[in-house]
């Protein structure tokens, strides 16, 4: 069996056995729990590559406010 077969959906192998120091650029709300990359890594100034290339290809783009909340739990919760 290939090795796609073996992995599920948001899982990287690079990054969570390789390459543990990329979690720091993982969103994760505080709320609902979901997970996404950390929009910072999209800016040009921004080193590591192979990095980048492989939170975008694993995971959504989310944004987290002040609370650590995602901006559907944020909308949610202030009423909007």
């Amino acid at each position: 069996m290939s090795h796609s077969k073996h992995t599920k959906k948001g899982y990287s192998i690079h990054i969570e056995k390789w390459h543990r120091s990329a979690k720091q650029y993982i969103n994760t709300c505080s709320i609902c729990g979901c997970r996404g990359y950390d929009p910072v890594i999209e800016d040009k100034d921004f080193k590591d590559h192979v990095t980048r290339a492989e939170l975008i290809r694993t995971l959504p783009r989310m944004e987290t406010d002040e609370y650590g909340r995602c901006c559907d739990c944020a909308r949610i919760q202030d009423g909007h």
